[in-house]
């Protein structure tokens, strides 16, 4: 337990820091200088490119984290067979987004997705750095690149903003922002002696890897599609004013996110360990996870409830943003279930339960895209969220049905 809240206090110590500025930037900042209609562009086109890029990722990043975490010398192998792999896939996932967005008649011209592509190929190169950080649970190197990867995208972003305040530059700010902390994780990682050479990579490793990650591509996968969708299709179907309506909701509903992912964060790899070597903690500390998890989501909810209002006004004044705070009042109370399905996700992989995960999370997909298509033409933002909340407490259903299958059978065995 010690161990746990040290590792945990790095990791909130440097969200707590760094992410209310990058919170101001993407919204507050971003809003003003773009507009209400701009920033759903923007939304519609961040969402787009990661659906495409982290389809093609394969799991990648928690099945590392699971692996190093239980063999640490794997490190310097997952770092020179995959980084210069997703480098690929990240270019030819914004090739694919540029079509896309053409053949569906998207505001967004193939200027602002390349550029939206750069700043989602160095994010996703970023982010599996930070995978070995991770599983090696040193986390002080996990939080530093966290604060100097927000810190310099923000900076970034801003410089150019002022320069040009269009989309395309906002991204081309923020790629010249992520290329910072990127030299910087290289460096760090090879201090720690996990180093991006030839001579630790290998086909046959990538090969058997993959394999087993794929049911966590599909997860992956499936997450990507019932968090972004919703912003794509809303721009397609309702315009970019609506959008940026919802994408105003949205955003502080996801920045409520960043409480799961620390809790998770710190999780993954000490469950991995613990699934083991003592099963009985292992579901102890599942079960308090989740149930503390729940807890804290439900308090924040009803206080960002409660005073969505005056949040919404503060971010924007304007007449274009006001149907925002409705729609935040209703959006928030997805946090709870999205908390709690977090925690099951991560208890999950931890436990090698890679196809429950997908086929829960694909059901759910399934199901978001589906109420979309029905509520957004008529609905417009309402169906949206009326759809995302549907599908969240579906998801904590099905999460809890399979983990209590799980136990069922575990106990059988014992």
């Amino acid at each position: 337990m010690r161990s746990f809240l040290a590792n945990l206090s790095w990791v909130a110590a440097a969200n707590i820091l760094v992410k209310p500025i990058w919170f101001v930037f993407i919204t507050f900042v971003c809003i003003r200088f773009l507009g209400v209609g701009g920033y759903g562009q923007m939304t519609a086109a961040l969402a787009l490119l990661s659906i495409v890029d982290g389809s093609l990722m394969m799991g990648t990043t928690p099945h590392t984290i699971r692996e190093v975490a239980r063999d640490p010398d794997s490190a310097s192998s997952f770092l020179a067979s995959f980084l210069p792999s997703r480098a690929l896939f990240s270019a030819l996932a914004t090739l694919i987004a540029v079509g896309i967005a053409v053949a569906s008649g998207s505001e967004n011209s193939p200027a602002i997705i390349l550029a939206a592509g750069a700043y989602v190929m160095l994010r996703n190169l970023s982010e599996y750095c930070r995978a070995l950080f991770t599983g090696r649970q040193l986390f002080k190197y996990e939080a530093g690149s966290t604060f100097v990867e927000k810190l310099s995208s923000v900076i970034g972003g801003s410089v150019f903003l002022l320069q040009s305040p269009t989309i395309a530059s906002v991204f081309l700010g923020m790629s010249a922002g992520m290329l910072v902390v990127m030299t910087l994780n290289i460096w760090w990682l090879a201090r720690i002696d996990i180093r991006l050479s030839s001579t630790n990579r290998s086909t046959a490793f990538v090969k058997k890897n993959l394999k087993i990650a794929f049911p966590l591509g599909l997860a992956a996968m499936f997450v990507l599609l019932l968090y972004r969708t919703d912003s794509i299709m809303l721009e397609s179907m309702s315009g970019a004013l609506e959008a940026g309506q919802y994408a105003i909701a949205f955003r502080i509903t996801e920045a409520c996110v960043m409480l799961p992912t620390l809790l998770t964060t710190v999780l993954l790899p000490k469950l991995s360990e613990l699934h083991g070597s003592d099963r009985q903690v292992f579901r102890r500390a599942s079960i308090s996870a989740l149930l503390v998890m729940g807890a804290i989501a439900v308090v924040v909810s009803s206080g960002i409830g409660w005073f969505a209002e005056p949040i919404v006004r503060l971010m924007d004044n304007s007449v274009d943003a006001e149907p925002a705070a409705a729609l935040l009042q209703w959006l928030i109370w997805t946090f709870p279930f999205n908390s709690m399905n977090f925690v099951f996700v991560t208890i999950m992989t931890a436990h090698d339960e890679h196809r429950r995960i997908a086929w829960v999370l694909g059901s759910a997909a399934v199901l978001n895209i589906t109420l979309n298509v029905i509520l957004i033409p008529e609905h417009g933002a309402w169906g949206a969220t009326a759809a995302t909340l549907a599908t969240q407490a579906v998801i904590l259903v099905l999460f809890t049905w399979s983990w209590i299958r799980i136990a069922q059978q575990h106990a059988g065995q014992e």
